[in-house]
């Protein structure tokens, strides 16, 4: 009925490696058993050991070749993932499928009632045509010369061995059970579980009941809104898995907005007082990390009408919420604010503290002056963090937020129908609920961070009280994460400063927000005379340490007190905080790239897409809030030092083997400046400036006042002095160096005796011939010191160098009245 190649093949089973094989022989039979079919194998022995027939497997017949091979069977797909984003992606690469689906979409749509649900055509138009290839026509390679056919077998070979290298290599996830114990750590049954999470939840989210809003106008979203909230969905983004995936929505959107904005019409109609259901209840997936739901990290999947929703109605209230927090301290979630604001607005105090607590104490020269020690002086710091921030938010509050927003009214009601009919639907075990909402904001919504911004502008206007509290002075709030600073010159004002927290933290517990003590400290430093006695007043001595009291609603609240925070990645506090931000920055970046250093060292990666990963993960975390701290010279050799060395590693460079430098380095890998902006970056900033201070300013209303003149000076003559060891040549840059030089290299022990007692001598006879008015100022040089100490250092090593001159020159013994000897 048709000639059949039977494909005689053989294994090596005594090697290992390329050569452990099916390997194809040259021996090619024709059998007469219909087409594609053959009925025969065939094992040969060979050189370096006895062939054994191959254990059970599924010999299949391929009748696009017509020959019998033994390929693996790939994993299929269970019907639970059938409707993964991941598989959707893999399956809509292939052109063909796509437009077969969009076809199948269209046709469906095309005379869908309202009623109908998108997300069962989506599922219903990819399920009628099964992602596969289609076999070809035996008869149309029937002809084909035997060069063509074995070729095809070499073709079907490599398939092969790819198969079954993806189907051994591929990790398996095991699937990681959530499980909950009880108050005294015992095991529980699935029944029991459930009811534990179910009861949770109820008593996280119980609120009063809301009244019911009616919309009273009908609202109406365009076509271009669809497309814009279509095209910030991401392909990859999860939903209920009662839905259609992602992709399929990306993928089909032109076909199914004129049947959604119709939906949304008819539901949205003047009148309405109940979204469908299917908008309103997203799926809680707990994702396990303790043993307590407390410490779930729970994550909302929404579908798909939902989110669009909330996306349209958060770009129409973005105009509104800009609005309202124009002279707000709140810089997240608003467009043309950013984390580096608020960090600027925290490290500037800071640094400001700083300086004024090294002021505080007055040298010999400012007290000769006439200048006083301060009797305190210093700064305090508040960093509030907030538990389950989103999901203890008063509806009442946010209805109360909204309006002082002027946001309009059916836009309000809206917003609110919208969170008092979510639901959310837990599953555990084969079980499943759903909870009413009573209070909070809807997770995984796009309205959240907006309406989270709005409300904790609200926030703070209801705690603004100027007698007590100036928010527009003291905050600085980015998102959920809350900051308060207050300078200290007087006592009265760490008075102030201490109301000013109770307020604070009373505010926050009257409007229901729960207020962490764990991530929430105070850093207090106080210089001065009454910086001790200050500090007794109102710090106590806990288990935990040091801490603040407060007196709350007949309650004591302890805050501790800490002299240096984390707060948006930097260390804040009135030490070194540059220093402290850099070391965890560099501990953070190490873990980053210790975490992703298989790959990154992996050879048959190509080296641009490994530096690419590394510039793309290991250099944000290296580099973030280090523009707002700043980086001291010290520190920024040790920056420099760990990319490069990393680099090296990457690029398998080492400079003992290669040697190349690092300039050359960084030019061949063409690595841009880490810390230094680039071309366009600078000129912007340029050009920024230019706007901000080129225009004429009115705000004092100073007359104007002619610039003062000025003129460049030409410095010529820069002398860096070499101080040359006689004895040796050897050269140094200071003559402390030398004089250290000749004392352990040149002197015998008798010698270096002799110069100890003369030391020693010399710290007893006061140098006073040399200093300026009887203070620490040499009379030479005219340079002060802040001690006596590092005076007659300088005299006595002959750090001056009019001193040495005269020390030094041929008529040193009479000019020269009195110098004592150098040690």
């Amino acid at each position: 009925d048709g000639p059949c190649i039977f494909v005689c093949s053989f294994r090596l089973w005594s090697s290992s490696g390329s050569t452990c094989g099916h390997w194809l022989t040259g021996g090619l039979e024709e059998y007469h058993k219909g087409p594609g079919v053959v009925e025969k194998s065939t094992v040969h022995q060979t050189d370096q050991g006895k062939g054994r027939p191959p254990g059970p497997s599924s010999r299949t017949a391929l009748s696009t070749l017509g020959m019998a091979c033994t390929c693996p069977v790939e994993r299929q797909s269970s019907s639970t993932s059938a409707s993964s984003a991941s598989q959707a992606r893999r399956e809509l690469k292939d052109p063909s499928r796509t437009q077969a689906l969009q076809l199948e979409v269209q046709q469906r749509t095309h005379h869908a009632s309202l009623d109908v649900s998108i997300d069962d055509i989506l599922l219903a138009s990819w399920r009628a045509k099964p992602a596969g290839t289609a076999k070809p026509n035996v008869s149309d390679l029937a002809d084909l010369p035997l060069t063509k056919c074995v070729q095809g077998m070499w073709n079907l070979r490599d398939q092969i061995h790819k198969a079954g290298t993806r189907r051994k290599t591929a990790k398996v996830e095991e699937a990681v059970r959530l499980q909950l114990r009880t108050a005294d750590g015992g095991l529980q049954t699935h029944e029991s579980e459930f009811q534990q999470i179910v009861k949770y939840f109820q008593d996280l989210y119980r609120g009063p009941a809301a009244s019911s809003s009616t919309l009273r106008e009908g609202f109406k979203f365009s076509k271009a809104e669809f497309r814009a909230a279509f095209q910030r969905l991401q392909a990859s983004k999860a939903l209920p898995s009662c839905t259609a995936p992602a992709p399929l929505w990306k993928l089909t959107s032109e076909t199914v907005i004129p049947l959604l904005q119709a939906q949304f019409e008819h539901h949205l109609q003047s009148g309405t007082e109940l979204l469908p259901e299917a908008w309103c209840i997203s799926d809680l997936v707990l994702i396990p990390k303790m043993r307590s739901p407390a410490h779930l990290r729970p994550i909302c999947l929404l579908p798909l009408q939902a989110k669009v929703l909330a996306s349209m109605l958060a770009q129409r209230l973005q105009a509104y919420a800009e609005a309202y927090l124009q002279d707000c301290p709140q810089f997240a979630y608003v467009a043309n604010r950013s984390l580096t604001q608020a960090l600027d607005r925290v490290l500037s105090h800071c640094a400001a503290t700083r300086a004024r607590l090294h002021g505080s104490h007055p040298n010999v020269h400012e007290k000769r002056q006439g200048l006083r020690a301060q009797p305190l002086a210093g700064g305090c710091q508040l960093s509030l963090g907030i538990s389950r921030a989103y999901d203890d938010v008063p509806r009442t509050a946010l209805t109360a937020a909204l309006q002082d927003a002027q946001v309009p009214a059916d836009m309000i009601r809206l917003i609110m129908m919208i969170h008092a009919q979510a639901k959310l639907r837990v599953r555990h075990c084969q079980q499943e609920a759903c909870i009413a909402t009573g209070k909070g904001l809807r997770q995984g919504c796009g309205l959240a961070p907006l309406l989270w911004s709005v409300y904790s502008c609200w926030l703070l206007r209801q705690l603004d009280h100027p007698p007590v509290l100036s928010i527009g002075d003291s905050g600085t709030v980015y998102a959920d994460d809350m900051h308060f600073a207050w300078n200290i010159f007087r006592g009265i004002d760490i008075e102030n400063a201490h109301q000013a927290m109770k307020h604070v933290l009373a505010g926050l517990r009257r409007f229901g927000l729960q207020v962490s003590t764990d991530k929430t400290v105070v850093i207090l430093s106080l210089a001065g005379p009454l910086a001790e006695k200050t500090l007794r007043r109102y710090v106590v001595d806990r288990p935990e340490g040091q801490c603040i009291r407060f007196l709350i609603d007949n309650e004591y609240v302890h805050i501790k007190l800490a002299t240096e925070h984390v707060y948006l990645g930097a260390v804040i506090g009135y030490g070194k905080f540059e220093t402290a931000t850099f070391t965890r920055r560099l501990r953070l970046a190490k873990a980053a790239y210790s975490r992703l250093g298989v790959i990154l060292r992996n050879k048959t990666v190509p080296l641009r897409l490994r530096l690419q990963l590394w510039q793309g993960c290991v250099w944000p975390t290296l580099l973030r809030s280090l523009d707002s701290v700043g980086v001291p010279a010290k520190e920024m050799s040790r920056l420099q030092i760990l990319l490069i060395t990393q680099a090296r590693t990457i690029a398998r460079s080492h400079s003992m083997l290669t040697k190349e430098t690092n300039v050359a380095l960084i030019r061949r890998l063409r690595l841009p400046d880490p810390v230094r902006p680039d071309a366009a970056l600078q000129q912007w900033r340029w050009l920024v400036r230019g706007h901000l201070f080129d225009a004429k300013h009115f705000w004092l209303h100073t007359a104007e006042t002619a610039s003062p003149s000025c003129k460049l000076v030409p410095v010529d003559h820069v002398i860096h002095e070499v101080f040359d060891c006689k004895e040796c040549g050897q050269q140094f840059s200071t003559a402390a160096a030398l004089k250290k030089h000749h004392f352990e290299t040149h002197f015998d022990e008798e010698q270096q005796q002799a110069r100890s007692a003369e030391v020693a001598a010399a710290r007893n006879t006061p140098n006073m011939e040399h200093a300026l008015n009887g203070m620490p100022t040499c009379r030479h040089c005219l340079h002060e010191f802040t001690t006596w100490h590092a005076f007659f250092y300088h005299v006595n090593t002959l750090s001056c160098p009019e001193l040495r001159r005269l020390s030094e020159g041929p008529d040193s013994t009479e000019s020269r009245v009195t110098v004592n000897e150098p040690m």
